[in-house]
């Protein structure tokens, strides 16, 4: 039986209880957080930018291969505020496409291949991000 300290009244019986020396510790169980969507600022952005470039930029150049330039950026930005399945492949298209422009370009004038070494950096850094997030693009259309 137990006496003093170590003893309780219960309230319903009125009986002398014994009371445990040290309590237990207490383990709560936290379920492992799901990790929620990852944001889609920048691809929104360059989207936006993409299509009202290529529809600013579509009037001003006169020469074929800029202008269908600016119809790829139309395209791609359009694939990319969408998360459509062609994101990837469009942005290849349209980076591959931008290579040849300014490697040519480079190739006439070597004063410009400055030009092209901003195209193949931007280009390899945007089809790094895109290439990483291929699996949330998930609509055809």
């Amino acid at each position: 039986m137990a006496v003093g300290e170590d003893a309780l009244y219960c309230s319903k019986c009125g009986n002398r209880q014994a009371v445990a020396k040290a309590p237990m510790p207490v383990r709560l169980v936290v379920p492992a957080a799901t990790p929620g969507p990852r944001g889609y600022v920048w691809g929104y952005i360059q989207g936006s930018l993409l299509i009202l470039a290529g529809f600013i930029f579509i009037a001003r150049f006169h020469s074929v291969l800029a202008r269908v330039n600016c119809v790829l950026a139309i395209l791609v930005g359009i694939c990319i505020l969408r998360r459509n399945r062609l994101t990837v492949p469009a942005f290849f298209l349209y980076f591959s496409f931008n290579l040849l422009l300014f490697g040519f370009d480079a190739w006439v004038d070597p004063s410009k291949t400055y030009n092209l070494v901003k195209v193949i950096i931007l280009g390899t850094i945007y089809l790094t991000y895109y290439l990483n997030r291929k699996d949330e693009f998930d609509a055809w259309v």
